[in-house]
């Protein structure tokens, strides 16, 4: 019986322990995966910075389908450099030109961190990766 459950075991990937010193080597092994996975900051915890974080809700909102993929303009107006009092403004209240207000979707940080994606367009520090939807993209 205990060869079967030995077999059955390695046919299942698992080793089973047959001493107490093997039993407290495999919960040390544990513990220390545990705390190595607890003090590394999981992909989802990461953040992007304002800018990274505004270009992520720029990309998710679909703002680039009317202001263009870098802001400059398209069916909407050019939009580089606006601050943040017009970018609260247009987004909370929307605009006369067909722009809807987005005041149930954005929160202040949000608005904040648009108009920081705005200010760093064509600056070094502009982030250009489309895959909003990654938690932390690379590109």
């Amino acid at each position: 019986m205990h060869k079967l459950l030995h077999t059955m075991a390695a046919l299942a990937g698992l080793a089973l322990l047959n001493t107490p010193a093997q039993a407290d080597d495999t919960h040390a092994v544990v513990a220390r995966t545990a705390a190595a996975a607890a003090a590394t900051p999981s992909p989802a915890s990461a953040t992007l910075g304002p800018a990274g974080e505004g270009r992520r809700l720029y990309l998710k909102l679909n703002c680039y389908s009317c202001h263009g993929m870098a802001a400059g303009g398209g069916m909407g107006p050019r939009i580089v450099r606006a601050g943040y009092g017009d970018v609260s403004e247009a987004l909370l209240q929307g605009e006369s030109e067909g722009m809807r207000s987005y005041k149930a979707y954005v929160t202040a940080t949000d608005i904040s961190n648009i108009a920081a994606y705005l200010g760093s367009i064509g600056t070094v520090s502009e982030p250009k990766f489309r895959d909003w939807w990654v938690a932390v993209p690379t590109k």
